[in-house]
């Protein structure tokens, strides 16, 4: 209720999309609205893959993901959560020495630290792209996470195809 309730903050490190609306002086109920547009897909999507396997493990955390996209608030230290996701996909990615691929990249940027929103003053249209940083950061490890369980997924099921073995239990 209180969620629901309370204004959401116009801060830049509030990386969820009700932030994000209201950074563009939307009302928090669209950020909220698209939020959960994002976890419906999400869960949608992963459910239409359900019968495929996932190796890289990373479709519970692109729902983590949805979910602080969905959130009131969701400061820009809450990637943290997503981290065991991005290191599944490090491990899967970087079987390549010195190539970290998007994981890496992601975790890089995540560590962005909060005095970056100095650089940025409220209410300056110009500075609006550096306010939505961290909501761009949140979006793309959401992204790059559910990407990686359906392709994992398509690449294994293509795999069970060419074979003719029976899909793992």
């Amino acid at each position: 209720r209180i969620g629901l309730t309370e204004p959401v903050p116009d801060t830049a490190d509030n990386a969820s999309l009700p932030g994000l609306a209201v950074r563009l002086g939307l009302p928090s109920a669209v950020g909220t609205v698209l939020g959960l547009a994002v976890l419906a897909g999400t869960l949608a999507a992963l459910g239409r893959w359900r019968r495929q396997v996932d190796p890289a493990g990373t479709a519970p955390w692109a729902v983590l993901a949805a979910g602080l996209l969905m959130s009131p608030i969701a400061w820009h230290n809450y990637l943290m959560l997503l981290w065991p996701g991005m290191l599944l996909l490090l491990a899967v990615d970087g079987r390549t020495p010195y190539r970290p691929g998007r994981a890496g990249v992601l975790l890089a940027v995540a560590v962005i630290p909060v005095s970056w929103n100095a650089l940025w003053p409220a209410g300056v249209g110009w500075a609006l792209p550096g306010r939505t940083l961290y909501c761009v950061v949140l979006l793309a490890y959401w992204w790059v996470l559910l990407s990686a369980s359906r392709s994992s997924a398509g690449r294994v099921a293509d795999g069970i195809a060419e074979t003719g073995d029976p899909p793992p239990t």
